[in-house]
Parts: structure tokens; C-alpha cells; sequence
């Protein structure tokens, strides 16, 4: 991958649209948050990411899903 390509971008041009509307492969709509984290963490986020050839969001999404579930088996 070149330095500064889109990792996303390539995944996006091929999302299925849905009367010109990207369409999700998750069952709930999507939403938008901004999160300011100390740069430390973020490096921490960035490692992971290429670690398993996600991008950012995905690895941060897929920490929150994970939590989500552990407290849902324990309630």
C-alpha cells in the first residue's frame, strides 16, 4: 500500500448503494462519533490495525462490540 492511500477507500467505492444510498452489511444504521484519545492510545489503535489489516475504525468498533457482549453474558 502507498503511504497515505485510503485504506478505506477502496472498500467504499465497492459498498452496495441502495437507491443511491450506501446500503451496511450491519443490521442497525451507522452512526458517526468523534473521540479524542491521547496520542499514545492512538498509536496503540494504529499497531493493532495493521496488525490484523484493519482500519482504525474497525479495530475500535470491534473493541466496543466485544465489551458490549462480555457485559451482556454477565448481566
Amino acid at each position: 500500500m502507498l503511504k497515505g492511500e485510503n485504506k478505506g477507500y477502496k472498500e467504499v467505492i465497492q459498498t452496495p448503494r441502495n437507491n443511491g444510498k450506501f446500503s451496511s452489511k450491519h443490521k442497525e444504521p451507522m452512526v458517526n462519533l468523534t473521540v479524542r484519545l491521547p496520542r499514545s492510545t492512538m498509536d496503540w489503535v494504529e499497531a493493532q490495525a495493521k496488525l490484523k489489516g484493519l482500519n482504525k475504525s474497525d479495530i475500535i468498533r470491534e473493541m466496543i462490540q466485544q465489551q458490549k457482549t462480555q457485559q451482556a453474558a454477565s448481566a
